[in-house]
């Protein structure tokens, strides 16, 4: 059987069945219609039952974990000039869950997902007076929407995927750590630990919402491992400060999963 028999099909059989024994003992004009309209729109019904039914059956969930690398570029202005500013890479934990949705029988699928990741910035600053070396790290929680085509490389050994991911994120905690040191004209070093407040207000530091887009591809196998690469680009500036900008202009990341449902040898699995 191609699809499941749902228990709205069953039903529907049943029910189809008792209307053809009223119109077959009937000569009532009104009955015979409603025989027809009835006949259409269960099957109509049954069409929509195993469509669904197809659908549920192939949908997967896969559970990722690896890590995300993050390079922030900002600028501020001052006096009409622009000063850019670039910080090196960090990297951060990323992991989370994603459902691949099938579309049709080409390849195509929509994989949405909900994924938690670390973004970190590392501020260096020296001058004759003083140096000060701080790192923020934000935690966000991340949707985003795989647009992806499959292809076997082999028969029974594994597929390539695509993808291309708009995704937003949000920040829902942030954490500033790292040392001060005043050179003159003592020596002296004061320790950083505190709280990034992304609430909106006159104490507002960063903006928490930030969206952008991915792309990647990866390979899985027969048995429902798979590795992933991406590289991704944020579009939301983060900073609050008038005429100036912050955002995580470069993303690289790495990952594996599991693919966990039902799998078929071949195209898909």
């Amino acid at each position: 059987m191609i699809f499941r028999e749902s228990f709205a099909f069953k039903n529907s059989i049943s029910f189809f069945n008792i209307s053809f024994y009223l119109c077959k003992h009937t000569n009532s004009p009104s009955y015979i219609l409603q025989y027809k309209y009835m006949k259409k729109s269960l099957l109509f019904l049954a069409i929509l039952s195993g469509l669904a039914a197809h659908t549920y059956a192939q949908v997967t969930v896969t559970p990722e974990f690896g890590f995300l690398t993050t390079k922030f570029s900002a600028y501020t202005t001052d006096n009409g000039m622009r000063n850019s500013l670039n910080y090196d890479w960090q990297i951060g934990p990323r992991g989370g869950i994603a459902f691949d949705i099938p579309i049709g029988s080409k390849g195509f699928s929509v994989e949405p997902g909900l994924f938690y990741n670390s973004k970190m910035i590392r501020v260096v600053d020296e001058n004759s007076m003083m140096r000060s070396d701080l790192k923020m790290s934000m935690s966000n929680a991340e949707l985003p929407i795989n647009l992806k085509y499959s292809w076997s490389i082999r028969e029974y050994t594994g597929k390539l995927f695509v993808f291309a991911t708009p995704y937003v994120s949000y920040s829902f905690s942030g954490r500033r750590t790292g040392d001060i040191t005043v050179k003159q004209p003592t020596v002296s070093i004061k320790q950083i630990d505190d709280k990034i407040n992304f609430k909106s207000g006159a104490t507002q530091e960063l903006k928490p919402l930030d969206y952008g887009a991915y792309v990647g591809f990866g390979y899985q196998f027969q048995m429902g491992f798979q590795l992933k690469m991406t590289y991704g680009v944020g579009m939301s500036n983060l900073s609050v400060v008038p005429g100036a900008s912050l955002k995580s202009s470069s993303m690289f990341g790495l990952s594996a999963g599991f693919v966990l449902g039902r799998k078929i040898a071949g195209r898909f699995y």
